[in-house]
């Protein structure tokens, strides 16, 4: 098969950092889409929430229909991207798996709260978000001062994260710290 551009030996040595910023066409095939909300950057996470997310998403993905297997994908995606700490090395201004987090939504001009959640926690108020939805990947990881986006139906959701209110992991009560 056949770059395009046509493949120059003297860009050989560069070829492999370079495919990964730019998106190239193969012959007859068609760019891949990058989901919005899901920019390729390395994120900050403790290494107990990715070992139970990586759990979680082996032992669900044949369980979920083929038409609702982009939440796993996307998520997926981050974690493979994602820095593994200590919990007591994470930084406190860092959404983590429990944490309350502060967010500015652009387009409204409103503040909102939500704490990301475990799928089998979240739903249990409006302000419990599953790390499995596009707003809860969106969101893990992400930092103070930080522009996350998501798609809904109609828009692009626009979210500044202002405050981490709660991080568990840098709670005098954390059990595993």
């Amino acid at each position: 098969m056949r770059l395009f551009p046509p493949f120059d030996p003297y860009i050989a040595g560069r070829f492999v950092a370079l495919a990964h910023s730019v998106h190239w066409v193969m012959h007859n095939q068609s760019t891949p889409r990058r989901e919005p909300g899901m920019k390729e950057q390395i994120i900050i996470m403790t290494r107990p929430d990715y070992a139970r997310l990586t759990r979680i998403i082996e032992e669900q993905h044949n369980r979920i229909p083929s038409t609702d297997r982009t939440a796993f994908k996307n998520l997926k995606r981050k974690l493979a991207c994602a820095k593994r700490v200590a919990e007591h090395d994470i930084p406190p201004d860092v959404v983590t798996m429990n944490s309350e987090v502060l967010v500015f939504e652009q387009e409204l001009g409103s503040d909102n709260s939500f704490t990301l959640s475990w799928p089998d926690e979240a739903g249990i108020s409006q302000t419990r978000i599953n790390v499995f939805t596009p707003l809860g990947t969106a969101l893990l990881g992400s930092r103070v001062g930080q522009e996350i986006e998501w798609p809904l139906p109609d828009r692009i959701c626009r979210l500044r994260v202002e405050a981490v209110l709660f991080q568990p992991e840098n709670n005098s009560a954390c059990e595993t710290c």
